[in-house]
């Protein structure tokens, strides 16, 4: 039960994180449209 609780909690927080990444990757492409390239290099 503990182990099934600690998966899903792990899970959990990495899907989380996921959305959050994709959703600045959104917000940069909107907002930033000029500056989203050479972040996008940065990053990589």
């Amino acid at each position: 039960c503990a182990f099934q609780l600690l998966l899903m909690t792990s899970f959990s927080a990495g899907e989380i994180f996921i959305l959050t990444a994709m959703s600045y990757d959104r917000y940069v492409a909107i907002c930033c449209p000029l500056h989203y390239e050479v972040l996008e290099l940065v990053r990589v």
